[in-house]
């Protein structure tokens, strides 16, 4: 059976610095939110021997993490005010509350589960429960 992501699955985060009533909402991501967080990311240069190399951009796979991984949320300044999300607000996290947020968004969307993970090293390997073998 295909399996579909449900976009409204949401989960609140909130770190223990922060204050009582501020919290982010993070989504699940669907196959081509993976692909775009992947294309503002990667960019694939020649290498030696006629081999590629693949170049990450890691404030770049931050920021598309968080545009789309980010439904809302309730965070203040320092004087108190709230701070709408937006990108330039993302920009401007301090380094603790941006690693919190991003790692909390990759917990919550893992590639594969374990049983998906096994089906697809044996499609990849041979023909397992996967697919087809090559050939």
């Amino acid at each position: 059976m295909a399996g579909f992501v449900d976009r409204n699955e949401t989960q609140e985060i909130h770190a223990d610095w922060w204050g009582e009533d501020e919290v982010v909402v993070i989504r699940r991501f669907g196959y081509l939110d993976r692909k775009a967080i992947q294309q503002a990311a990667v960019t694939i240069l020649p290498g030696s021997n006629g081999h590629q190399v693949a170049e990450v951009d890691s404030e770049a796979l931050d920021r598309e993490l968080m545009l789309r991984g980010i439904v809302s949320w309730t965070l203040v300044d320092g004087r108190g005010k709230k701070v709408p999300f937006t990108r330039s607000a993302i920009e401007r996290l301090d380094e603790p509350d941006g690693e919190f947020i991003t790692n909390a968004i990759a917990a919550f969307n893992p590639r594969r589960t374990p049983e998906q993970q096994a089906s697809f090293r044996g499609a990849a390997g041979g023909g397992a429960e996967g697919g087809p073998a090559p050939g």
